[in-house]
C-alpha cells in the first residue's frame, strides 16, 4: 500500500535521484514539500477520473463531508473502488517521478 511513509520515502529517494542529497534541509524541505501538492493534485485527479459514475457521487458527498480527510481513509476509499487501486498509484508515483527528473535535469 502507498502509505503516507512509503510516499515520504518516494519522495526522498526522487530529490537524491534529482541531486539534492547534500542540499540544505531547508531547500530539501521546500522541494519536497511541493512535490508532495503536485503529486497529491495529480493523484486526486487520476484516482477521481477512475471512479465509475455512482461512485463519483459518492465521493463528491463523501468529500464534502470530510473536506481534509485522513490520508488513509482516503486511499481506503479508492481501493474499495477502483480494481487494482495500488498498482495503478505506483504507475502514477513512476511517471511522477521520471517527469521530476527529466524536468531537474534541465535545471541543475
Amino acid at each position: 500500500m502507498a502509505t503516507p511513509i512509503v510516499f515520504q520515502q518516494f519522495l526522498d529517494d526522487t530529490l537524491s535521484a534529482a541531486g539534492f542529497a547534500d542540499a540544505p534541509e531547508v531547500t530539501k524541505k521546500s522541494f519536497r514539500d511541493r512535490m508532495e501538492v503536485a503529486f497529491a493534485k495529480r493523484l486526486g485527479l487520476e484516482a477521481v477520473n477512475l471512479l465509475g459514475a455512482e461512485d463519483l457521487q459518492e465521493f463528491e458527498k463523501w468529500i464534502v463531508d470530510n473536506p481534509q480527510p485522513d490520508p488513509n481513509n482516503l486511499y481506503k476509499f479508492f481501493a474499495d473502488r477502483v480494481p487494482n487501486f495500488e498498482t495503478k498509484i505506483l504507475d502514477v508515483l513512476k511517471q511522477f517521478q521520471v517527469e521530476f527528473l527529466q524536468a531537474a535535469s534541465t535545471v541543475t
